[in-house]
């Protein structure tokens, strides 16, 4: 359940599980100001927690923006 008590649904693009660790991959299309990334942080860090708790493994997570092509890595708080 989210904040407020109502159920989410979460749809990571990519998480991949190996024996020993998790990685979650989220492909983004548009921009990568400072706001919009904020957003993006946010939601991976999510699925972060989430695949964490699951697993019960350490997770690494990365963001993919597609235009142009870069790729950032998203730490834990």
């Amino acid at each position: 359940p989210g904040h407020d008590g109502r159920f989410q649904i979460l749809r990571p693009d990519r998480v991949v599980v190996f024996e020993d660790r998790a990685i979650v991959v989220e492909f983004k299309t548009e921009g990568r100001g400072d706001s919009i990334y904020r957003r993006h942080e946010k939601q991976i860090k999510t699925y972060q927690g989430v695949v964490q708790k699951f697993f019960g493994l350490p997770v690494s997570s990365y963001l993919l923006y597609l235009q142009p092509l870069h790729l950032v890595r998203v730490l834990s708080d």
